[in-house]
């Protein structure tokens, strides 16, 4: 069953942007349910009270006004009409950004505001990590009936607090522009739209495992009341919803209340659909009895295949090859610390790019290295094979924590193994005077490798699901990333994660709060833990 629904007309955009505006998504009803939680509350406030944002200095004064280019007038105007932005005259404090756009899939443009001036007077977003694309593939080997979303032009139904509209300004020409929705390229915007997403489908009738989270979680388990089994998962990347249940009236039960949710907040879906065999990120999916099999879309393959019939080496052009490259990485789920040298040669793009019309300057790099990249893009749009996983691997996955500590009197590590919420191993030592002397950072890296490097050891030969918890932000974020500033760092992680490479392991990295990990202090004794 699926429900599309036409482009939007005039009408309809000012009904999203203007009268509906989200209503601060209820804010009464949603901030006094009993399942929200701190950080779905956080999004609220900032999208109804621009203080909670705004560093003390606030924005105020002007800044010089950066000049749009003319040939966005067109843009400006039609956007104008959308009541994305409005056109201003009056002499207000005010701070300029560059507004550019940024070809889509979809033949259309995605409106971005280059807010560096903005984002410098902001205070510093929370972090929050994204759902790894192993993530999803375990939630289709563990579910068999799936619900899928796509919110409509999700950032323009976003309005901006009253009152701050004049410091997302744009000048071109003459004109003075103001964005009233949330604009794409401000720090903020990604952290509000996630969290305002994944209220949609927290505020139902199931506990779910998100109560207790100060930050958006990568995914969310739904519990009945009565007991502790996970009967659901589900998850959001900005605008894309993705749920997974194995009964269906339990999925109606999700999807009715997802749907009344977004009603009460006037928040519109661009497309619904609730399958056995989802397509999600640009990425088919087939279910059977025992097995899961998934490859990139022939929309998707058909676009990157254009790419290659006209080539330009521009920095833009370039970077888009190498992020299909991760991509294509990401679904066959290899680890991308296999690709330093793709990751590599995007870090020295990124070291080129000065202001936005660098993009559009011819790239830096080698003209070999352009040929070896649109070779490999090559042969991914004409080998689009596909991956397949047996469903029993990963619904019974290997969960690994791990800790690393150092101080006057102790310097250790520490990792086990949790089966059916108890703890089935526990392996731990002490590091050498040498490697004590490393970074916390390093230590705590080691630890994991060292976990993950044993557990495949052991399991030669065997499909592994490996789901893996970690205190350490800027662990997590390196191994999710598969690349670290510290060259020793990648070192080890290639050597570690290579039995990864062929696609038939899988790797899900999460990150814990030091409270809440059962291995914190490898010299402690924990007896029970729940996995999350």
């Amino acid at each position: 069953m699926k429900r599309e629904r036409e482009p939007l007309a005039k009408a309809e955009l000012d009904t999203i942007t203007v009268a509906g505006s989200l209503k601060v998504l209820e804010v009464t009803r949603w901030s006094q349910h009993r399942h929200t939680t701190a950080f779905l509350n956080e999004a609220i406030l900032l999208i109804s009270n621009a203080s909670h944002f705004i560093k003390k200095t606030g924005l105020t004064g002007c800044s010089p006004p950066a000049t749009t280019h003319l040939r966005h007038n067109i843009a400006l105007k039609k956007l104008c009409n959308w009541s994305v932005i409005r056109q201003s005259t009056g002499k207000k404090e005010r701070f300029f950004g560059i507004f550019f756009e940024v070809p889509k899939a979809t033949a259309t443009t995605r409106a971005i505001l280059n807010a560096r001036i903005q984002n410098a007077r902001a205070n510093r977003p929370p972090s929050f990590a994204l759902a790894q694309f192993s993530l999803v593939v375990s939630m289709m080997c563990t579910f068999s009936e799936f619900y899928v979303a796509d919110l409509r032009h999700w950032f323009y139904q976003i309005r901006l607090p009253a009152g701050i509209e004049q410091y997302f300004s744009i000048l071109c020409g003459s004109a003075i522009f103001e964005f009233l929705v949330l604009p794409m390229g401000f720090s903020w915007a990604p952290f509000i739209a996630q969290c305002l997403c994944m209220g949609l489908f927290m505020l139902t009738r199931f506990v779910h495992s998100a109560i207790n989270c100060i930050s958006p979680p990568p995914c969310v388990d739904f519990f009945q009341k009565s007991g502790h089994t996970t009967i659901g998962r589900a998850l959001c990347i900005y605008d894309n919803i993705l749920v997974g249940t194995s009964n269906s009236t339990i999925l109606e039960q999700l999807v009715a209340d997802i749907r009344g949710n977004a009603k009460q907040a006037n928040i519109v879906f661009k497309e619904e659909q609730i399958t056995r065999s989802p397509s999600f990120l640009g990425v088919v999916f087939t279910n059977s009895t025992d097995q899961v099999s998934w490859q990139h879309c022939s929309k998707n393959l058909e676009r990157w295949s254009q790419r290659l019939d006209h080539p330009t080496s521009s920095n833009r052009d370039v970077a888009g090859l190498i992020g299909i490259i991760l991509w294509d990485a990401n679904v066959h789920l290899r680890p991308l610390c296999l690709e330093q040298r793709c990751i590599q040669m995007l870090r020295k793009i990124a070291g080129d790019i000065a202001c936005v019309s660098s993009w559009n300057q011819f790239s830096k790099l080698l003209p070999e290295e352009i040929t070896e990249l649109r070779d490999r893009v090559r042969s991914i749009t004409t080998l689009n094979t596909p991956s397949t996983r047996l469903r029993a691997v990963l619904q019974s996955p290997i969960w690994l924590v791990t800790d690393a500590c150092r101080n006057d009197k102790y310097s250790g590590w520490g990792w086990l193994i949790v089966t059916e919420n108890h703890i089935s191993r526990v392996e731990k030592g002490q590091f050498s005077p040498s490697m004590a002397l490393k970074p916390i950072f390093m230590l705590e890296l080691w630890c994991a490798l060292e976990a993950i490097r044993q557990v495949c050891l052991e399991n030669v030969g065997t499909n592994l699901a490996i789901s893996i918890s970690i205190d350490n932000q800027a662990v997590a974020q390196a191994l999710r990333k598969g690349y670290s500033s510290v060259e020793e760092a990648n070192e080890w992680m290639v050597a570690a994660l290579s039995p990864l490479q062929d696609g038939f392991n899988t790797l899900v990295v999460l990150q814990i709060r030091s409270e809440e990990n059962p291995a914190d202090g490898p010299h402690k004794r924990c007896v029970r833990v729940t996995p999350p």
